[in-house]
């Protein structure tokens, strides 16, 4: 369909404005919707839809790669022909998803026993969202019963403290999570395992146009 033609089945159906609902990511163009709105109701049409199917990526930039920093974008064009104009005019209003990562210290409260372990045996500790706890240790040795008691609990601790932590941020919080103890295991003055936490969050900005 040319433009001076869907020019003329716009009015016929005495349109006032159309609206594109849209979402794109993942390095395609995803759902997206054309509705028609007259003065009193409003309808889709696929004859229209054909046509701006086409014409609206010839106005519209949409931002639809990917690269794990920004996830995709998604919004309305308003698409509306002005009383004597050849062509529609077309305006996008949308937000763009990021994915950003926030980083947290975590303090974890050893018991004496446990604390001792750790300086004693351990290099570092990492882990994460359906990971579970990596215990890495700084000696070849034979545990005793007790000492692998101490790694259970250890576990089951850190675990605990870093499924429960929560990031102070006004960011939508996703549930993905990396810990680590660094280079170097960090125990503090009041038995405290240092643990860096690394979150991310759903960050929504204006989207270009």
């Amino acid at each position: 369909m040319e433009t001076i033609d869907a020019i003329k089945l716009w009015n016929e159906k005495k349109i006032i404005h159309c609206e594109m609902e849209f979402s794109c990511g993942g390095d395609s163009m995803n759902d997206y919707t054309f509705t028609y709105f007259t003065e009193n109701d409003s309808f889709q049409d696929t004859e229209l839809d054909n046509y701006f199917d086409d014409a609206v990526y010839k106005h519209i930039n949409f931002y639809v790669n990917s690269d794990g920093h920004y996830m995709g974008e998604q919004g309305v064009v308003q698409i509306v022909l002005e009383e004597g104009d050849e062509d529609f005019t077309y305006c996008k209003t949308a937000q763009s998803e990021w994915n950003e990562t926030i980083e947290n210290e975590l303090l974890i409260q050893l018991t004496d026993e446990q604390a001792e372990f750790i300086r004693k045996n351990v290099s570092d500790i990492n882990g994460g969202y359906d990971e579970g706890v990596n215990i890495n240790y700084s000696r070849s040795f034979i545990m005793t019963d007790r000492e692998e008691e101490l790694q259970k609990e250890l576990e089951l601790l850190i675990q605990g403290d870093a499924l429960n932590f929560e990031p102070d941020t006004n960011e939508e919080l996703q549930e993905w999570y990396r810990f680590e103890s660094g280079e170097f295991i960090s125990i503090n003055e009041n038995n405290q395992l240092v643990i860096i936490m690394h979150n991310e969050t759903y960050v929504y900005t204006d989207s270009e146009e």
